[in-house]
């Protein structure tokens, strides 16, 4: 602020009179100060712990509507004043502010330890209503919040960045695309002391957080309030959970909006999305939402069903009911905040006056196609729009999902019913959010709406909304980027965060070597499963198991473990509607003291308060360094110990994610689910790490309603108390609403149990390792005691744990060096398999049953009654014998029906092979093959079968180029089996169905059971980005070409380029046909096996169905 040199003067003089001056005290709920130049401060207290801030360089003090301070509590308290000539001191219990007369500089500090939190704060007014704020910034702080960036490569702290807060995308490598401009801002602080700076202020805020002084923050902006409200700490938990008292807690969310969404773009009707669903559940996904994305509707934005989406005899609201029976909640796209022009509804809308325009009295056309744009700041804007969207959500969608909310490819001359730009555009999401979160609550008052939006501001986080990252690319850097940004956003209120696993846009991951995206896509989902929010989109098939079968093991494990976690995370979802804590957690807000994770980058976090998630965010790594926080840590997967305090490198082979607990922990976990819905949390297991004493909340409700607001809910409280030679371990309930009836307590010992009791009683021993009520079962391997109680009768449950005095011996986690380990050594925590050799064997080979993956049951393997282990090649609880065949060794034993081993091989350039199998066993016993999930084959042996080792063979069996899985899977037990020895067919059938080649989610498969072989037709071959790799193997004089049975969606032509093995790709062009035809592609092609890849080249169109492919003479 400039004063003119008289009151400068003037100034000086008043303080050196204020030495003597005698001080003047009061007791006001706010003070203000004026300076010389006729500018005032006012200063309210909002709590002891917030200060407000508000600064009128003329004109009086009236106050505005504040959309982010609409619910806010009226929490004011007295303040305490002490004036003099020279400057005016003003108090709570808790803060104290400063204020320099002369240019109403500002200082702020804790109560009562006097801490400075802000020291030389100034705000300087300017021009045509803009203002800059400056302050110095301490060496030591550190800054976190704004909402999230999409400029600065998810850079979790701050400082040294700037931030210009305005909605928008950016569509860039390396960053997320979605801006959310929250203005709220974290330091670290002065001597550990932090703060938090929010301004009620919507227009665009630039923050220049020491880039350009590395010293100093300097705010502009180009008009607004200068409304600012300082947050006092300590803690960043106490900041986040007074910015949260003051904006609005963040809702508690419908339980089912926690599970997996599965989500493309698009799915065009009924069938396209229900293929899709049968899929996943056929395969073991758990689902609790299918999305249907833009485009659903006649126009965009009409909200009527097209016939398309009237299938089989059912309206869309029986679809909806049919997969509400599933368990399984649609929610449904808005495609944009625009109505086309063409569409019924605008002239109604044009009539009703709810469109911007742009002053000249026309609408205002943006977003990707063109929309007239509705304007959410009319009042009138709901009666038009609720009947049209109520009809919609009352026919049973649970979800509104929001598209280009900034609003994307807003004019600058629009003018709103509310005024211009400046002041809209940072908040256009947060009012389109409350109108489909006002819609939802009007049709259906008693369920707890949702709705996932692109963009949003401060205080849309009460309003039962999550945020996505928009549409990102599908790399690597994208994938870096985004941790970080999550946990910022966490920071800034924003709980609930998601988004498009695997990245939405292809084409900016130039990798194009088999199975690259597919990898890309499972560290993605491995992310996404410790996410607030799990959600698949991608322009194009999303969905796990399209990305191949190695890909698809390890997406399923996570997801699952997504489910059993179910009551952590819903727990933490409570908490955060109480406290604003957010579900996932920068090490700095967790571990505030700690210098190693002040300085810790975006790239770890903590899910939760005890798990702490490391995903891997580079390509081909199978490690990646850790930063452990201090205390001791246990390896999720393996039990192996960490000591924090310190970075450790962890193997992170392609199918794991590095996942630690904490000593001390406390999680309780469901049972295996197909959805949030299917069943109550009973048994509920509680996995227990002691260490001295420790507790978690547990909560439970109906996961649906508001009913939890009027008491209808259950806190529990597990607390465990450890030391040397005793652990005891207590479960206190409200009440018996929503209660288990079985606990079972799964302890994570250091030594041995001698005695257990449950209640006072003495428990049973027992060697079952699934223990019933009243009993215990010690796994000395896994180090686990479990003890199952009756959860039937009382509020207290109690176990008592007695432990021997000798200490089980240590596992210490292995130093390992950075970039150096793959999956051979990761030796057998993993969550999908891992070859028993590494790189896999290749085609043609002979491979040794009992040489199938690690990994563990229901990864490698899947028993249904073990065998006890043989402790001689296998330690698994697969029968593993002495092999009596020529060659020696072992062979594979005593599988049952329906268990199974998987193996991974890598099928070379792919085609026709024939399958030895060296058997011996009773008539009638055997099993089926599978490669990547599509069977091949059964074997049985034959009635006559002389005894002995003997061969059977499976001929012709199609096997694609690259790595595959193999999963052999016992039809009738009694057979032994010794090796399988894969050799080219001698006469192979000379086409090859086109749906065996789809790899890594390239293109569809529809019409299943028709086309060539009953595989399907690949429908959706074209665009770019979509691809077609199959096997084709030539004779002794090779081959000219290659035909392919298709046909043309539309009467144009289709390019491609064609590639054959290593070679470069060339341009070929598939002529129109409207019916079935084949159509040689003119390549040379040597006598033997060849790769050959079709890769779509038109944008935006899919263009081709194939059927199938052969070799030409």
């Amino acid at each position: 602020m400039t004063l003119r040199p008289f009151a400068q003067a003037l100034a000086g003089v008043l303080a050196l009179a204020a030495l003597s001056a005698p001080l003047a005290r009061a007791a006001t709920t706010q003070a203000t100060v004026a300076a010389p130049d006729g500018a005032r401060l006012r200063i309210e207290a909002v709590g002891n712990h917030i200060v407000r801030l508000w600064l009128k360089p003329t004109g009086s003090f009236v106050r505005k509507p504040s959309l982010a301070l609409e619910n806010a509590p009226d929490t004011r308290v007295p303040l305490r004043v002490t004036q003099s000539d020279a400057s005016e001191q003003v108090e709570t219990t808790a803060v104290s502010v400063n204020v320099r007369r002369a240019d109403l500089g500002l200082d702020v500090a804790a109560r009562p330890d006097g801490v400075t939190m802000l020291s030389g704060l100034r705000i300087n007014p300017g021009p045509n209503g803009s203002w800059t704020l400056t302050c110095p910034l301490a060496p030591s702080e550190h800054l976190y919040g704004l909402g999230e960036d999409n400029m600065n490569h998810g850079q979790l702290d701050r400082r040294g960045t700037i931030r210009d807060l305005w909605a928008g995308q950016q569509i860039k490598s390396g960053n997320v695309t979605a801006d959310y401009p929250i203005p709220f801002l974290i330091s670290t602080g002065r001597d550990g002391h932090a703060y938090g700076l929010f301004f009620d202020n919507v227009h665009r805020l630039h923050f220049d957080l020491g880039k350009t002084n590395p010293n100093q923050l300097t705010l502009t902006s180009p008009g607004g309030e200068i409304d600012l409200y300082v947050i006092d700490g300590p803690r960043i938990s106490d900041i986040i959970e007074r910015y949260t008292r003051l904006t609005g807690r963040p809702s508690l969310p419908p339980l089912w909006a926690l599970g997996y969404w599965q989500s493309k773009c698009v799915y065009y009707d009924w069938k396209s999305l229900d293929e899709v669903y049968q899929q996943l559940t056929r395969r073991g996904y758990p689902v609790d939402v299918m999305v249907i994305d833009s485009g659903w509707s006649q126009y965009r934005n009409n909200y009527v069903w097209p016939k398309r989406w009237y299938e089989e005899g059912r309206t869309p609201e029986q679809w909806i009911e049919h997969y509400r029976k599933l368990g399984v909640h649609i929610v449904i796209s808005q495609a944009g905040p625009m109505v086309e022009k063409e569409s019924p509804t605008f002239a109604t809308g044009w009539k009703a006056g709810v469109f911007a325009t742009d002053g000249k009295g026309h609408p205002v056309q943006c977003g990707y196609y063109n929309g007239c744009l509705l304007d959410y700041t009319n009042p009138h804007l709901n009666d038009w729009l609720w009947p049209q969207t109520a009809k919609i959500t009352r026919e049973g969608v649970s979800g509104w999902w929001l598209d280009l909310t900034e609003p994307e490819g807003e004019p600058p001359q629009t003018v709103y019913y509310g005024g211009r730009p400046a002041n809209i555009h940072n908040q256009f999401s947060f009012l389109c959010t409350k109108s489909f979160e006002g819609v939802q609550l009007a049709v259906h008052p008693d369920q707890r709406p949702f709705v996932l939006t692109r963009c949003g501001s401060a205080g849309i986080q009460s309003h039962h909304a999550a945020l996505w990252t928009g549409d990102i690319t599908s790399d690597y850097a994208t994938l870096r980027a985004h941790p970080g940004e999550m946990l910022d956003s966490g920071m800034s209120g924003i709980t609930y965060w998601t988004c498009d696993t695997g990245g939405f846009l292809e084409g900016f991951y130039k990798n194009d070597q088999l199975g690259a995206h597919a990898k890309l896509y499972e560290r993605w989902m491995q992310f996404s499963a410790f996410a607030p929010i799990t959600r698949a989109h991608k322009a194009g098939p999303s969905a796990p198991y399209e990305f191949g079968v190695a890909c698809e093991q390890g997406t399923r494990h996570y997801l699952r473990l997504r489910y059993r976690l179910m009551p952590y995370i819903y727990s933490c979802a409570w908490q955060a509607s109480r406290t604003g804590m957010p579900i996932d957690r920068a090490l700095p807000l967790a571990f505030q003291d700690d210098p190693g994770s002040l300085k810790a980058d975006g790239t770890q976090y903590l899910f939760g308060p005890s798990l702490l998630v490391a995903p891997v965010l580079h390509e081909g790594v199978s490690n990646r360094p850790v930063y452990f926080p201090p205390g001791v840590w246990y390896d999720w997967d393996t039990g192996v110990e960490y000591q924090g305090g310190r970075t450790w490198v962890v193997a992170a082979p392609q199918n794991r994610i590095p996942v630690a607990v904490r000593a001390g922990a406390i999680i309780p976990t469901a049972p295996a689910m197909r959805n949030t819905g299917e069943k109550p949390w009973d048994p509920l297991t509680v996995e227990i790490f002691p260490s001295g004493k420790s507790e978690f909340t547990l909560y439970r409700d109906d996961g649906a309603t508001f009913a939890y607001q009027h008491g209808e809910d259950t806190v529990t409280r597990l607390a465990c108390d450890a030391s040397a030679r005793r652990v005891r371990f207590t479960i206190d309930e409200s009440n018996k609403r929503f209660t288990p009836a079985v606990y079972v307590a799964r302890f994570h010992l250091g030594s041995t149990p001698t005695a257990v009791s449950i209640g006072g009683a003495v428990a049973h021993d027992v060697a079952s390792a699934s223990p019933t009520v009243g009993q215990w079962h010690w796994d000395p391997a896994a180090r686990v005691l479990s003890v199952a109680l009756d959860g039937r009768q009382g509020t207290h449950h109690e176990v008592a744990v007695a432990l021997s005095a000798e200490r089980l011996p240590a596992r210490p986690a292995p130093l390992l060096k950075a970039d150096v380990i793959d999956e051979k050594t990761e030796a057998g925590g993993s969550s999908r398999p891992i070859p028993q050799f590494y790189p896999p064997p290749a085609l043609p080979t002979t491979v040794k049953a009992v040489n199938y993956d690690k990994g563990g049951e229901g990864v490698a393997f899947h028993l249904t009654h073990p065998l006890p282990s043989t402790a001689q090649y296998r330690l698994d609880d697969i029968g593993c014998v002495e092999n009596d065949d020529a060659g020696g060794g072992y062979a594979l034993s005593g599988l049952e029906p329906g268990e199974w081993t998987r193996t991974e091989l890598d099928g070379g350039n792919g085609g026709y092979f024939d399958i030895s199998i060296r058997i011996k066993g009773a008539p009638g016993a055997g099993f089926r093959l599978y490669a990547e999930d599509q069977p091949v084959g059964s074997v049985v042996i034959p009635a006559g079968f002389p005894a002995g080792w003997h061969d059977l063979v499976l001929h012709d069996v199609y096997l694609n180029p690259g790595e595959f899985d193999l999963m052999l899977m016992a039809d009738k037990g009694g057979f032994q089996l010794n090796t399988l020895d894969f050799r080219r067919s001698a006469n192979p059938p000379a086409q090859v169905p086109a749906a065996l080649g789809v790899r890594t989610g390239t293109a569809e498969i529809g019409d299943l059971g028709k086309g060539t072989g009953g595989y399907g037709i690949v429908r959706t071959l074209g665009r770019k980005g979509s691809s077609l790799t199959v096997g084709l193997v030539a004779g002794p004089r090779g081959a000219s070409g290659i035909r392919i049975h298709y046909l043309t969606q539309a009467p144009v032509a289709v390019p491609f380029t064609l590639q054959v093995d290593d070679q470069p790709e060339k341009p070929v062009v598939l002529p129109a046909a409207s019916a079935w035809t084949d159509f040689v592609l003119p390549a040379k092609l040597g006598p033997g096996a060849h790769k050959i890849v079709l890769r779509g080249q038109v944008d935006g169109w899919d263009g081709i169905n194939v059927d199938s492919l052969a070799l030409a003479p």
